[in-house]
């Protein structure tokens, strides 16, 4: 299965959200969008790769967003440590899960509700 490799990040200027592929040069992070042919430089600290997961309303999980899940009212930051994406619990972050073995076994229970950059 082929994962989407995608980024978002917070536009410099307006601090408007921009999804597509991530670029460097030697001092600005860009993002292009879908055709290639404009690039918006991003805040660097606001840059999050899309995980190829998808929360149970179908909307599209990035680093740094913050999930709960539905049934036990637990709120999780999405993180990538040691190559794999975690969820940290924010109640209690010294605890957290293996994104891909704790997701995929119950996706339905799991909703974006904003993201680290943004209070909810």
């Amino acid at each position: 299965m082929n994962r989407e490799i995608k980024f978002r990040g917070k536009q410099s200027f307006d601090n408007k959200w921009i999804h597509g592929s991530l670029l460097k040069d030697k001092k600005k992070y860009y993002i292009t969008n879908d055709y290639g042919d404009t690039f918006y430089a991003v805040i660097p600290e606001t840059i999050g790769q899309f995980t190829g997961l998808y929360d149970k309303n179908g909307v599209e999980i990035y680093e740094g967003d913050v999930l709960n899940n539905t049934a036990v009212n637990f709120k999780f930051i999405v993180k990538f440590e040691n190559t794999k994406y975690i969820l940290q619990k924010l109640e209690y972050p010294d605890d957290a899960l293996d994104m891909n073995d704790y997701f995929h076994r119950i996706p339905t229970m799991f909703e974006v509700i904003g993201n680290i950059y943004e209070s909810e």
